[in-house]
């Protein structure tokens, strides 16, 4: 069982677009708006429990503005402008070519997906560092030696 800790590293700071999976096994993607310029519908998690659209959007839908995370169901809870509960979605999951998929909890087939190679997600936790980090340079002389 994960704690909040945890699905914060594995869902925050990153691109979900919403998608929702037809009969035929194919994606469609959800665009908000009529004119030119309007985005699609896609989440971005914040630590704090806020919910940003990293999209052009033509309105923010107010069934997702915050977040959080049952602990004792495993599931992930969308908020609305009042905090109260308006979706559900279960953890992500392990999808095409290294991606994840977040099962919203409906009678429709949605899904929120992730892809790596879709966006560049916030760095935690520092890759190298200490109290003492060393960096060496090294430069190859070419020395010709003859012999006389």
């Amino acid at each position: 069982m994960l704690n909040k800790e945890e699905v914060k590293d594995l869902i925050c700071d990153r691109f979900w677009k919403y998608r929702e999976i037809t009969p035929k096994k194919t994606f469609t993607t959800l665009f908000i708006g009529t004119k030119a310029g309007s985005g699609m519908l896609a989440l971005c998690f914040r630590r704090n429990g806020r919910i940003t659209f990293p999209t052009n959007v033509a309105f923010e839908p107010d069934e997702y503005r915050y977040w959080d995370f049952d602990e004792d169901t495993q599931e992930i809870v969308f908020l609305n402008n009042q905090n109260q509960i308006s979706r559900r979605a279960k953890l992500p999951v392990r999808w095409f070519g290294g991606g994840f998929k977040m099962q919203l909890i409906s009678d429709k087939n949605e899904v929120f997906s992730h892809e790596p190679h879709v966006d560049k997600y916030a760095i935690k936790k520092r890759i190298i560092g200490g109290p003492t980090c060393f960096f060496v340079h090294v430069a190859f002389m070419n020395l010709n030696y003859s012999k006389t």
